[in-house]
């Protein structure tokens, strides 16, 4: 019985190693919609929260999501990760003419997301590169869909 439970051991200390990140921290520039700055911190594990500031067509945006990340294999520098979290921001739909939207509305959102991505970290400099696509809705100001956000982002690893 100990023989069994120490294998279990070590093939969840294994398990545990092989998901594990290359970082603890990162922060960098994200382009796409919203487009700003990224934070990303792993809280435990696999397990970490990225915060968002940007800009977008209409407005500015925060956000704080929480993630869970796993290698797509054993030894690779590729992850994908799953998240959801909340938004909050500033809206002016009438500030851009290529929004096409029935009632004008001016003032602040709350909103939640879930999303996925994948993000690539480099070997010997301490960079990292992502991409995601994170669905929103507003659920108070400007309630409804927000779209499909999605962006690249480049961070430094600290």
């Amino acid at each position: 019985m100990k023989r069994i439970s120490a294998l279990i051991l070590v093939l969840l200390m294994l398990q545990a190693h092989a998901n594990g990140q290359p970082y603890k921290t990162s922060g960098g520039i994200r382009a796409g919609f919203p487009s700003g700055l990224s934070l990303k911190h792993f809280i435990r594990g696999n397990d970490a929260l990225e915060f968002i500031a940007g800009a977008n067509l209409r407005g500015f945006t925060a956000a704080a999501i929480f993630q869970n990340e796993y290698r797509v294999h054993s030894d690779s520098r590729v992850f994908w990760y799953w998240g959801a979290g909340l938004h909050g921001g500033y809206v002016d739909s009438e500030r851009n003419s290529l929004i096409n939207i029935k009632e004008p509305y001016k003032g602040a959102v709350l909103g939640a997301d879930a999303g996925i991505g994948i993000e690539f970290c480099l070997k010997r400099k301490p960079l990292n590169f992502a991409f995601d696509l994170f669905p929103g809705i507003n659920l108070a100001g400007y309630t409804g869909w927000n779209g499909i956000n999605s962006a690249v982002s480049v961070r430094y690893v600290f």
